[in-house]
């Protein structure tokens, strides 16, 4: 008989320490609650009066339009639809920024 040994996943040792991907992960996964406090928002959540409070800030404080959808948690390209199809945050997002090139 053949002599080979196999071994299953389940018995196989499993990486701890440097080699792990978890504490990566963990810390990738921290990284995101912070930066992404929109995610899972819809546009209609963000047209709300704190939405657009929270938009103001952002474009007051000079982030650009890559920056604040990064900040929502969607593409450049999906802001840009809200922008087009959401005259409130396209308001906002005039009068800060405008207020934001004077302050500079």
């Amino acid at each position: 008989m053949g002599g080979k040994t196999q071994i299953s996943a389940s018995s196989a040792p499993k990486k701890t320490g440097k080699g792990s991907r978890k504490p990566k992960a963990k810390a990738k996964k921290e990284r995101l609650a912070a930066d992404y406090i929109g995610k899972g928002k819809s546009a209609d959540e963000w047209v709300s009066n704190s939405g657009l409070a929270i938009i103001s800030g952002w474009a007051r404080n000079g982030l650009t339009f890559k920056e604040i959808a990064e900040k929502i948690g969607i593409t450049d390209r999906t802001f840009r639809t809200w922008r087009k199809n959401y005259a409130e945050i396209e308001k906002v997002l005039q009068t800060n920024r405008e207020m934001a090139d004077l302050c500079s």
